[in-house]
């Protein structure tokens, strides 16, 4: 049930035990629904609009026919080395897709038998397809029938499968909570892992997709004998059963999608194992912050402009915390928070795990691109970079930047053979309003389309000195001509979202005498960000390096 109560509105909805009731009346502030109802006002409501109400809501609130579901079978005995059935296994389908309602897992138990039967509900309209059937149970190694399987509704399938006795692999996974995690709320207790099992022992593993193989000495992937993924228990703990070796354990996040823990090495029978990562030290830390601090100090192009910023107070309220983390990401956290103060998307931070962003300042659009391609006829589209098209009716040139730091050289070439097409054009318009920025040398490849003679677009500098406003030489930025120019009048449009080297290229088009720009004013972000990656830690930081200096 919902309500929605508004004063003075000339349409007012009421959903309530299936009536629907449209109004040119007021609502009246009542009691909400659940208690004795809502209370309606209406002035002027014909019986016609009642009548063709009803009708319309019997339509939209009549239940869906569901489409009939028919079940799938999966079916067979499971058997020792010896071919004798093994009562009590835990068979189960571990993972499938296309089932009505799926579980996490699809499980029944052997009977004395062996035999085991797993039924699930299919519709008609989408396969069922088993990836994997495991057959578990205490003292033999995990049984495995891989897929995958395609099952039609009402199909049944043979799955047998053979149990050999194993020797135990137990213990826990030992991970600090991550922020995020405890942002999430989400507590040590209640976490699991994917525990990856790759046998015989390989030092070096090489993750692919839901896949595994091992680098041999000759730095070759090798696939591996024995690969299987278990999962612990909420906590960590967990209990494998594999054949008499040697190992490498690996642990993953639960979905697979991320390497936790690299490679341990262990031997089979090993039953107080403890997986975990192994932690900086303070000396490390130490050594990483300081590093990192005094090149940002050095070399950070923007400090004199943010004059409220004080570096040396961040690395006193900063230094404590980024010397007590545990590993990379959580530093990454620390150090991102601490440039935050610079307030400038070309900083950020790179763990293993993945771009952790400082600053975001997306700007509002001023762009309408379904109309924009609407009025576009003869379009090329040049990958995801850019598309180019002519005007409808009235034929003019129309460059579309639709993302920037897509572009390759391959679809850069696209573009420019397309302006070229289009050199019959009364005019050309050039819409850089969501250039997001990318490399400024392949959009100098297409601003020098209309250039005829090689012009200054804009100057840079870069810092010289340990103080925070001392710069070394001023650097011009120079667009060429092309042999093949657009000379005829060009209009470029702008606004907030064209940024960082999209300011570039609308700066290359600006400088030319044919052409005007139009529009609102563009981000002004240009950083030319540069890395710098922390000694002896896996993490990266990358921070602006030049000013952007109108060529003026």
């Amino acid at each position: 049930m919902r309500a929605m109560q508004q004063v003075g509105s000339t349409l007012a909805v009421c959903y309530h035990e299936r009536v629907l009731l449209i109004g040119t009346g007021t609502w009246a502030k009542g009691r909400t629904l659940g208690e004795n109802g809502m209370t309606c006002r209406s002035n002027r409501l014909s019986l016609a609009i009642v009548l063709v109400l009803i009708v319309i809501s019997s339509v939209v609130l009549a239940p869906a026919r569901a489409e009939p579901l028919k079940n799938t079978r999966v079916a067979g005995t499971v058997r020792d080395a010896a071919g004798k059935p093994v009562i009590g296994v835990r068979v189960s389908i571990a993972r499938r897709s296309g089932e009505a309602n799926a579980l996490e897992r699809v499980t029944v138990r052997t009977g004395k038998d062996g035999t085991f039967a797993l039924t699930v509900n299919v519709t008609g309209d989408k396969p069922f397809i088993v990836a994997d059937v495991w057959a578990e149970k205490s003292g033999y190694v995990r049984g495995q029938k891989q897929g995958p399987i395609s099952l039609k509704p009402g199909d049944s399938v043979t799955a047998d499968l053979t149990l050999t006795r194993g020797e135990p692999l137990a213990g826990r996974v030992e991970l600090p909570v991550s922020p995020q995690e405890r942002r999430a709320g989400i507590k040590a207790e209640e976490r699991q892992f994917a525990l990856v099992v790759v046998g015989p022992y390989f030092s070096r593993l090489q993750k692919s997709g839901d896949s595994v193989a091992g680098i041999g000495a000759d730095g070759k992937p090798v696939r591996p004998a024995f690969f299987q993924v278990h999962e612990t228990s909420k906590g960590g703990n967990f209990k494998i059963w594999v054949p008499k070796g040697a190992y490498a354990l690996e642990v993953w996040t639960p979905d697979r999608a991320r390497v936790l823990i690299d490679a341990v090495k262990v031997k089979s029978g090993s039953r107080d194992l403890v997986l975990r990562k192994a932690f900086l030290s303070e000396q490390e830390l130490t050594r990483a912050f300081d590093a990192f601090w005094d090149e940002v100090d050095r070399n950070y192009s923007y400090f004199y402009l943010k004059k409220d910023v004080d570096w040396n107070a961040l690395k006193t309220r900063y230094r404590p915390e980024a010397l007590a983390v545990l590993g990379p990401y959580e530093l990454a956290e620390v150090l991102s928070r601490m440039l935050a103060h610079l307030e400038d998307i070309h900083v950020w931070v790179e763990p293993p795990e993945g771009r952790v962003s400082t600053y975001r300042n997306p700007g509002h659009s001023n762009q309408n691109v379904k109309a924009a391609l609407a009025g576009l006829e003869s379009q090329t589209k040049c990958g995801d970079f850019a598309l180019v098209g002519k005007t409808k009716g009235d034929n003019f040139g129309y460059f579309l930047m639709t993302h920037q730091s897509a572009a390759t050289q391959e679809t850069v070439q696209q573009a420019i053979k397309a302006i070229r097409a289009l050199g019959d054009a009364p005019g050309f318009i050039v819409d850089l309003r969501e250039a997001n920025g990318g490399n400024e040398a392949l959009a100098r490849e297409i601003a020098r389309e209309f250039c005829s003679k090689e012009a200054i677009y804009a100057k840079s500098k870069y810092r010289s000195g340990r103080a925070h406003d001392a710069f070394g030489q001023v650097y011009d930025r120079v667009l060429p001509a092309s042999d093949r120019p657009y000379l005829k009048p060009v209009v470029c449009l702008l606004g907030p979202r064209c940024v960082s080297s999209g300011e570039g290229f609308a700066q290359m088009l600006k400088c030319l005498p044919h052409v005007t720009t139009v529009g609102e004013r563009t981000r002004g972000a240009s950083g030319n960000p540069r890395p710098f990656r922390l000694p002896g830690i896996d993490v990266t930081v990358w921070f602006s390096r030049w000013v952007d200096l109108l060529p003026d």
